[in-house]
């Protein structure tokens, strides 16, 4: 053999072959793992850190030597890290036989040089008795994964706004050690909504896509995450990707609690035919946090429901009926509300019993909502009360009084009922909705005004006056 020798296990061996007993070549092995590692004396002070530091920090280890450990650490996380790391110290009491153990991994938050926050998790190995190093080792990884999932289940639990939400997720399928960028799209029928884009350069490709209807290439799949080869899509959009310099693509479809709603999010990767499990795995966890969130979407919105409109008709109740008038009232030249009471109800419940009662209700107010234009409202206010707000049309008058009229006359129309032909009458006063009179105010006068048209034998709608206002 020659003075240098080939060995395939042990590589390079001979003369000149490194020595790997050396300092510098542990060093040198240290300052190349792509974990962040840094060592802290018992003062908090910085004697070593290893090369993978910049890449999350942004300052070297060897710039941080001599410094202290809390000057990198986010001033809000510095008192509780102060008294945990002294609590450790007197609890431990400098037993060489607690403190050479590794510790459990703590969450907090450096300040790299940019100014940007960076969520770390942080695993300790006391040292302090090993003459050699003298100091406690930690392994410092980015925890962005975490701090995405616990500000999803945040804004699950207190009802965060649901774009927010959705961004996280596109955040959560970005925060790996492979680089992925990915979108989240709308896709429920016709041309897709594209939601959420992590890259400026993705964004433009993937709305001349939806142009074109080259997204049809990621259809309907399972709730299992599906590849597609870029260079085999053969189509515009393939192209565009591959010159973005992406290889591969996976998709998978997210629906709704309810099935009315449908998320597809596609993810992309620069690697060609990386292991499929890990993309696959991280696809399926940012499609279960979804799914999290649109239960979370779908619970408020059967709580808003049930806050804002009533349990038997579906209409909206008082509370519904304010929203609704806040909504529309700036843009609106003519408001009038109408208070409208059944005459003869009581008769149908007593003859009929409740349940048919009931079903009376609910026909009228099919009726009343039919009756009525798509910008009015019609409210259950409780019992036999009903309120309607109408809203003038474009351009055109607002004709309470001819509303008002054909609306009482669409109610007394007779109704079956379970095989019972059973009619009711209505009596109606309104009164107009300024700018300077609220809704209660104006439910009152229009109530006033109700009364003095049933006093008066119903069935013809009363203008309240200015006394009854």
């Amino acid at each position: 053999m020659s003075a240098v020798e080939s060995d395939p296990i042990h590589g390079q061996r001979g003369p000149h072959a490194p020595d790997r007993s050396s300092e510098h070549f542990h060093r040198r092995v240290l300052d190349r793992l792509p974990t962040a590692l840094i060592v802290v004396d018992d003062a908090g002070v910085i004697v070593y850190g290893n090369e993978a530091l910049e890449r999350i920090a942004g300052w070297s280890g060897a710039e941080g030597v001599g410094t202290g450990i809390f000057d990198y650490i986010h001033p809000e996380d510095q008192p509780w890290l102060a008294d945990a790391f002294l609590a450790l110290a007197d609890r431990n009491n400098h037993d060489s036989l607690v403190t050479d153990r590794p510790w459990v991994p703590i969450h907090f938050r450096l300040v790299a040089r940019s100014g940007e926050v960076v969520p770390v998790e942080v695993t300790g190995n006391g040292s302090l008795h090993d003459p050699h190093v003298d100091g406690i080792i930690y392994e410092v990884r980015p925890a962005y994964e975490r701090e995405i999932v616990q500000r999803v289940l945040s804004g699950v639990a207190t009802g965060g706004d649901l774009d927010e939400q959705l961004s996280l997720v596109v955040d959560l399928i970005s925060a790996s050690m492979i680089d992925i960028d990915s979108a989240l799209l709308r896709v429920d029928s016709g041309r897709p909504e594209i939601l959420v884009v992590n890259t400026e350069e993705l964004r433009p490709v993937l709305e001349r896509a939806v142009e074109a209807g080259d997204l049809g290439t990621f259809g309907e799949v399972l709730q299992t995450p599906e590849f597609r080869d870029i260079g085999a899509m053969g189509c515009t959009l393939g192209a565009e990707l591959t010159a973005l310099g992406y290889c591969d693509a996976w998709n998978v479809n997210v629906t709704s609690v309810e099935g009315d709603a449908s998320y597809r999010i596609i993810a992309f990767t620069a690697i060609h035919h990386i292991p499929a499990k890990g993309i696959r795995d991280r696809l399926s966890w940012a499609g279960e946090l979804m799914s999290v969130i649109l239960l979370r979407l779908h619970n408020e919105q059967l709580l808003d429901r049930a806050a804002h409109h009533d349990a038997l008709t579906g209409l909206p109740n008082r509370l519904g009926l304010r929203r609704h008038l806040e909504n529309i009232r700036a843009e609106c030249d003519e408001l009038a509300i109408l208070f409208v009471d059944l005459d003869g109800f009581k008769a149908v419940n007593d003859a009929h019993g409740h349940q048919t009662g009931d079903e009376v209700l609910k026909v009228i107010a099919r009726r009343m909502a039919a009756t009525t234009r798509p910008d009015d409202v019609v409210a259950r206010l409780g019992g036999d009360e009903f309120a309607v707000v109408l809203a003038s049309p474009a351009n055109e008058p607002l004709d309470t009084m001819a509303v008002s009229t054909h609306l009482i006359e669409t109610i007394e129309a007779p109704l079956t009922i379970e095989g019972h032909t059973v009619s009711v009458s209505a009596s109606l006063g309104f009164t107009e909705l300024d700018d300077d009179i609220d809704l209660d105010t104006a439910i009152g006068a229009a109530d006033r005004a109700m009364y003095v048209a049933k006093r008066a034998g119903g069935g013809q709608p009363r203008r309240s006056t200015s006394e009854e206002r």
